[in-house]
């Protein structure tokens, strides 16, 4: 078989982006919507393909600093690797994703974090500088809610006291919500409101992102819940409690709401984990899976790896 690999141009990342959302191995992360005008570096995708037919890629971010050139992964993207055709034999997977790997052996720094279950072939890849399993947790879709007694009257009081769940695409309103929650969890947004407001603009437009409202009649919206979606999973990227009001429940209800509307789908539900282990309590009582996914961070410059043996003096690593 006579595979070519080439990077693509910019006319051709819609192509990419409908074969990326046909494989089960990609997700809306892989795509250009995602993608595209992230300040953490300029997108390319690199593509393998048989005849005219694309079989392979990896989407990457480069970011060009202080001389080096790093392919890094970008704020709230938590798959971040190469995507395959879902019916390529072994032999043909190996050579894809090896060729897709060999070019990115020429940056001085590389990241790589894999969607849970689509473990590359084992290929020969260097020890990764930093390696780590981060923890997320999953909700089937055949998997009808089987909630404790607690959550049960947590989800029936919201209601009675007034609270409603409706579909938003106001990026103000959820923006004001989740900035807050990131604030009290002692963290910024990972976007300023400009940044924000277009990037979850151009995922409503190609309907990849639908977003909720919890309102009350007296107090008006009082939280917000931000899902990306692709053909297989539904995603929990961010949400927004008003804590002045937490005893009405809502993020009990919105969560509650935004898996049925994902079951109803046949979506999978990826709550996104949460290194805030109350956070991540408040996810397990609706019942999911836990898995976990790799990421890894290769370094393959000489100039890094010194850098990195300077840094570890004070207890950190700079790649």
């Amino acid at each position: 078989m006579a595979l070519v690999f080439r990077e693509l141009q910019e006319q051709e990342f819609t192509g990419w982006d409908r074969f990326c959302l046909r494989q089960k191995n990609g997700t809306v992360f892989h795509t250009s919507t995602w993608l595209r005008h992230r300040k953490e570096g300029e997108l390319h995708i690199s593509a393998c393909f048989d005849g005219l037919q694309i079989i392979g890629g990896f989407p990457w971010l480069l970011n060009r600093r202080m001389g080096l050139k790093r392919v890094v992964k970008p704020r709230l993207t938590p798959y971040y690797g190469p995507v395959w055709k879902d019916d390529l034999d072994e032999a043909t997977l190996d050579h894809v994703i090896s060729g897709i790997i060999d070019g990115l052996m020429n940056f001085d720094v590389f990241a790589l974090s894999l969607l849970p279950g689509s473990e590359m072939p084992g290929l020969n890849l260097p020890v990764p500088t930093r390696r780590r399993k981060i923890r997320t947790c999953l909700k089937y879709p055949g998997t009808p809610p089987n909630y404790s007694k607690g959550l049960n009257y947590e989800i029936r009081r919201a209601s009675l006291k007034g609270v409603a769940i409706s579909e938003t695409d106001d990026p103000a309103v959820i923006y004001k919500h989740t900035q807050t929650s990131f604030a009290r969890a002692g963290r910024q947004h990972p976007f300023r409101y400009d940044e924000f407001e277009r990037l979850f603009t151009t995922m409503i437009e190609h309907n990849l992102c639908t977003a909720f409202k919890a309102e009350h009649e007296d107090f008006g919206v009082i939280g917000t819940q931000v899902l990306l979606k692709d053909n297989y999973r539904a995603y929990n990227i961010m949400s927004g409690i008003n804590w002045h009001h937490k005893k009405l429940n809502a993020g009990s209800l919105m969560m509650a709401h935004s898996i049925e509307w994902a079951r109803q789908r046949d979506l999978i539900f990826d709550f996104e984990g949460s290194s805030i282990e109350s956070v991540f309590q408040f996810f397990m009582r609706f019942g999911p899976e836990v898995v976990t996914y790799p990421y890894h961070v290769y370094v393959m410059s000489r100039r890094v790896k010194w850098l990195n043996s300077v840094a570890q003096i004070f207890g950190r690593m700079v790649y």
